[in-house]
């Protein structure tokens, strides 16, 4: 009985133990040293910033330096998906969203966690509204006019968007039981 006992409490306790006392030895001194860490996502932070203005500005240069009209920067901004409710059936509209600017600041800004979520927002309240008009209750969806309507009703909150774009969309009809 007391082997037993040995057994099933002192093998995994001294099996955690020679674990613990292991990862203590050979973890890297870099993951223990929070200013190296943090040095070095600063580090990261500005060469991803460096990179950026590099290729804003290269954009923005014709061949011999002169300015040309700015390649559109497109932001990821996600899935969304919108429930459209009918009588018999739940029509769910599911879109992967981006927005095109030519203004690379602007980019760089709408990626940044808070922006794009309050730009994120914005375009699902319009799909909101859109939701109840024809614009998505019809059979198909005609994504240039959505995609001006939803742009129509954000540039006032959010100017520098030229374009909203759908990666992709597509609507699944569900009925009801």
């Amino acid at each position: 009985m007391i082997k037993n006992l040995m057994l099933v409490v002192g093998l995994p306790t001294a099996f955690l133990m020679a674990g613990f006392g292991a990862g203590q030895l050979l973890g890297s001194p870099a993951s223990t040293d929070g200013k190296a860490a943090e040095a070095g996502s600063v580090a990261v932070q500005e060469s991803r910033q460096a990179k950026a203005g590099k290729t804003a500005k290269t954009a923005l240069a014709g061949p011999k330096g002169t300015p040309e009209t700015a390649r559109p920067e497109v932001v990821v901004l996600g899935r969304i998906t919108v429930p459209i409710y009918k009588p018999r059936s739940t029509t769910y509209v599911v879109a992967d969203l981006g927005v095109s600017t030519t203004d690379w600041k602007k980019a760089l800004e709408y990626r940044e966690g808070e922006k794009s979520a309050r730009l994120r927002d914005a375009i699902l309240e319009a799909l909101t509204r859109a939701s109840e008009t024809p614009l998505l209750r019809g059979v198909s969806i005609d994504t240039d006019k959505l995609s001006s309507t939803i742009r129509e009703e954000i540039s006032s909150s959010f100017a520098a968007i030229d374009e909203v774009l759908f990666l992709a969309l597509y609507k699944k009809d569900v009925p009801r039981s």
